[in-house]
């Protein structure tokens, strides 16, 4: 059986999206007993420390990382580059027919190097194009992101093939890199069952407390001081925020400094404790920053499978097109308080209402294992032609 190994750089199983994509494309994979499916990363997060894979089809190497929490990028990339390559001398001993890399990391484009060496096929799975959010900063950031997106771009041509999230990626290095694949972001068919059924949880009326919720990484690029700078006045709404990261001792400080009463964080928390938040929920909110036009966050989907009303703040680009699919996403420009509040206090005035056409749609277009059976096939196509390749070179000898 051909053994596939599955490269991440994030905690595996974990709180991110990441970790999310990562769990759908190994069970559809190994779900036809066609692969031998490991997937090789970090181990998993603090709020995932009790998964178990004793009922999935795929194995987990864990190879021990202790996250940089600071903000020094040097000094971030040095640790990122060192564990790349401990990742990489982990996936050499496993030896597998076909490996794939799946970043944000962009250290693990490395992989590319281990091809026909030490296994005959490398498919890079794209969750974001980072060289582009660092080419819309300045002075030393511009310059990172050149040489970056040169690297990354050189890297992906190696690639025996290539999969995105979305037309927005695919539209940027379509001329570079052959007939790349997208694999949409999602929700797995389980959490959409769990979710779906918070649809009768209606909005509350105007005279009861609102509650506002977001979930996710609790970072420099989420700029969650402006969902606070929006609420912190209104007194019928409570805000929670879920999650951990580099921003989140920074974000308590100014809640504390500001004694701001109405927005409580939680820290990271698992699927079942952040399910309980949902089902109170009576608004999501998501955020993206001015410099991310490419990123369609799969949170998204999560928050409009409630049948809830979500206030997505973004830039034009993927993410804010999903206004023209979905009823209940309400747009608004990034790191706008002023706006943010109008907004809220809008869908507060307004009717009680929930949107069931939105999970109809998710259903029908957004589940992770309909998007991992399009990847799934197309690494069945990438192993039996490398092995045509080989047969081809054997013959010709």
């Amino acid at each position: 059986m051909p053994n596939v190994v599955i490269l991440t750089s994030y905690p595996f199983p974990g709180f991110s999206a990441t970790s999310n994509r990562v769990i759908s494309l190994a069970r559809a994979l190994s779900k036809y007993n066609l692969f031998q499916v490991s997937v090789i990363g970090p181990g998993p997060d603090k709020s995932m420390e009790s998964f178990s894979i004793d009922n999935e089809e795929f194995s987990l190497v864990n190879v021990n990382y202790n996250l940089y929490k600071g903000k020094n990028l040097f000094i971030r990339a040095l640790k990122e580059i060192r564990f790349t390559f401990q990742l990489l001398k982990k996936t050499i001993h496993s030896k597998p027919d076909i490996l794939i890399a799946t970043i944000p990391s962009i250290f693990l484009l490395v992989a590319v190097l281990l091809k026909k060496q030490h296994t005959p096929s490398v498919i890079i799975d794209v969750r974001d194009l980072v060289w582009e959010y660092f080419l819309k900063k300045s002075n030393v950031y511009k310059i990172v992101g050149k040489i970056m997106k040169y690297f990354c771009l050189f890297a992906l041509r190696q690639a025996d093939h290539v999969s995105l999230t979305n037309k927005e990626e695919c539209k940027k290095i379509s001329k570079i890199i052959k007939s790349p694949l997208i694999v949409h972001n999602g929700l797995d068919r389980k959490r959409f069952d769990q979710l779906k059924a918070l649809s009768i949880n209606k909005l509350n009326k105007t005279n009861e407390l609102i509650f506002i919720t977001y979930a996710g990484n609790i970072g420099i690029a989420q700029k969650l001081h402006t969902l606070i700078d929006a609420t912190k006045n209104l007194e019928n709404v409570k805000v929670t925020l879920i999650g951990n990261g580099k921003d989140f001792v920074r974000i308590q400080r100014y809640i504390d400094k500001n004694q701001i009463n109405n927005v409580v964080m939680t820290g990271e928390l698992n699927w079942v404790k952040i399910l309980n938040y949902y089902k109170n929920t009576e608004i999501f909110f998501v955020q993206i920053g001015k410099e991310f036009t490419t990123a369609l966050p799969s949170k998204i989907f999560e928050c409009l499978a409630s049948g809830k009303p979500l206030i997505l703040a973004a830039p034009n680009g993927p993410a804010t097109e999903l206004s023209t699919i979905f009823e209940g996403l309400h747009v608004v420009e990034p790191e706008d308080p002023v706006m943010l509040k109008d907004k809220i206090t809008s869908i507060i005035s307004s009717k009680n209402v929930t949107y069931p056409n939105n999970i109809k749609i998710i259903e029908d277009n957004y589940l992770r294992e309909d998007q991992a059976l399009k990847f799934s096939e197309m690494v069945e196509e990438v192993y039996f032609n490398s092995k045509s390749n080989i047969t081809h070179q054997h013959i010709h000898k």
